[in-house]
């Protein structure tokens, strides 16, 4: 026995020993271990509270009903035709964990939205931060907070990056993407990893295509070309790449053919010659609103009481939101200034993921420029944002390290984060038709059609107690709308409708029902009603016997 009591003197040894690092680590890191927790939730609390200023609206509506299908069991969306991108493996999944605990009503969108672009800062400041250590690396996370604090302006910011997931929440995925790349070692399992990531975001959304497996593939595949790194890891880097690429086209079909839901294909076609200089100044336009910063159009004075101008202050705000803007532009200007010379000094490697990461956002912006498809506008980059912050941190945080550098990025930082808690203070707004809602609630109606934008925000701000199905106008008449859609719902043996909604007042939306086109098709209402810019229009029929097909 006496010989053992050395044995066990050195085993407590150890343990104390390992017990006095964990101490010490702890005791170092006091500050993140309680503060970045802290940080996260006010953040999440700001972000919802200016989400909310923001109605809820038919594409968010739409995603949500897909969502809550699926947490009743309905994995593979059976029977539904989603848009030409369908967010299957990212925000569906993180709708339903906020149903789960939320349920289905109004708050749903804001609430992911919210969780999402928290997400979005804080990986965006773990990503910019890199392997950097104490005064550069402070200098880095600031640059991320002084872009990405409030950079969602109110009104189209807010929709963009703070509503229904038009594909700002592909930038979480991509950011791990990038993540994992940089912090994993250059192991044989890496690529096979790198691939399920890269797999993750690019089925459910093309622009993730653009912002990291078509980067990769372009990056890696010139690497080999020039004999760069390890060129056995760099070949399955790019096997890697363009695997996940072709079969994340391939995800919705295999998805369909078990039983799953159908998706559009994508439109993707060329501008022409004389569409291009619209569309470029539109692209600029597009990528200053994600920085919270397009001042085009806007006045910065009006005329005040008495005579004389006066500043208006909410231009101000955007016109300060050009800092952030700038710095992402610099970044990405001189990484690509910096990639030729960085070769020719024999640092091939340089900072490797900000090249990547500018690859990706060119790729992302020119085809916003270059194709009909992404006519829709800053939602169609908006994963840039985050993005253009990691670059704009990791290439020009190094120099920026002396105490007046840190002071006046902490200042701006700090005059950010008070526009964002002056954007969360902003007046709520209610879901879209509220008060159509209302009404069908409170006169028991329950099932019936209407336009898009209009029928998901019904059913889903009702929490499904009223439920209105989309329809659209085509050269049948009305009928069934086959985008965010479930076929079961216009079945007639199975479902009485007997109203149908009309966005009256929106040029955009009566095109898909019109009074005199529902009066020619079912004949005249027993009753109109109006309330607002709506009417709802009701028969003593069931509406799905008569509506058109195909």
């Amino acid at each position: 026995m006496t010989g053992e009591e050395p044995a066990a003197g050195v085993s407590l040894s150890a343990a104390e020993s390992r017990l006095a690092i964990a101490r010490r680590w702890a005791r170092s890191h006091a500050i993140a271990l309680t503060g970045l927790p802290l940080a996260a939730i006010v953040l999440f609390e700001l972000y919802l509270h200016q989400a909310r200023t923001a109605p809820l609206n038919g594409d968010g509506a739409g995603n949500a009903l897909q969502a809550w299908d699926m947490l009743h069991g309905n994995l593979l969306l059976s029977h539904w035709t989603v848009s030409d991108v369908s967010f299957y493996f990212t925000e569906l999944p993180e709708y339903m964990l906020v149903e789960a605990v939320h349920g289905l009503n109004g708050d749903v969108t804001h609430v992911a939205a919210a969780l999402t672009y928290t997400l979005a800062v804080l990986l965006a400041c773990w990503l910019a931060r890199g392997r950097a250590r104490g005064k550069e690396a402070l200098a880095r996370v600031l640059i991320v907070l002084v872009i990405m604090l409030s950079a969602p302006g109110l009104g189209v910011g807010t929709v963009i990056e703070l509503d229904s997931p038009d594909h700002f929440g592909t930038a979480v995925p991509v950011l791990v993407f990038f993540l994992a790349l940089e912090r994993l070692p250059q192991r044989g399992f890496t690529p096979a990893l790198l691939f399920l990531v890269l797999l993750w975001a690019e089925a459910s959304d093309t622009t993730a295509v653009f912002l990291a497996g078509a980067a990769l593939t372009v990056v890696t595949a010139a690497r080999l070309w020039r004999g760069e790194g390890d060129r056995r890891y760099q070949a399955w880097l790019l096997a890697a790449a363009v695997l996940s690429i072709g079969i994340a086209q391939e995800a919705p079909r295999v998805i369909n053919r078990l039983g799953g839901f159908a998706m559009h294909s994508p439109d993707m076609t060329f501008n022409t010659a004389a569409q291009m200089p619209d569309a470029i100044w539109k692209s600029a336009g597009s990528f200053l609103e994600l920085f919270g910063a397009d001042f085009f159009g806007l006045p910065l004075a009006t005329p005040a009481t008495g005579g004389g101008q006066t500043v208006r202050v909410s231009t101000v705000i955007v016109l300060l939101h050009l800092i952030g803007a700038g710095l992402a532009v610099v970044a990405l200007v001189r990484t690509l200034r910096r990639w030729r010379g960085a070769a020719a000094e024999g640092d091939a490697d340089g900072d490797r993921i900000a090249k990547l990461i500018t690859v990706g956002v060119l790729f992302n912006v020119a085809a916003l420029v270059l194709s009909s498809q992404y006519q829709g506008g800053p939602r169609e980059i908006a994963g840039v944002l985050p993005l253009a912050a990691v670059v704009a941190a990791r290439v020009l945080g190094p120099g920026l390290t002396q105490r007046k550098h840190i002071a006046v990025l902490g200042a701006a930082a700090a005059m950010f984060a008070a526009v964002l808690v002056d954007h969360a203070g902003a007046a709520s707004q209610p879901p879209y038709a509220h008060k159509v809602e209302t009404w069908l609630q409170q006169n028991g109606y329950k099932y019936g059609i209407g336009g898009y934008w209009t029928s998901h925000s019904i059913t889903v701000a009702s929490g499904g107690a009223v439920q209105v199905n989309p329809v659209n106008t085509g050269p049948k008449g009305i009928s069934v709308y086959d985008w965010e859609s479930k076929s079961t719902w216009y079945d007639p043996q199975a479902h009485y409708a007997d109203f149908l909604v009309v966005d009256v007042a929106n040029p955009l939306a009566i095109k898909y029902a019109s009074p005199d086109q529902a009066v020619k098709q079912f004949g005249p209402p027993v009753r109109t009603v109006g309330i607002g810019g709506w009417e709802i229009m009701i028969w003593n029929k069931n509406l799905l016997t008569e509506l058109a097909r195909g």
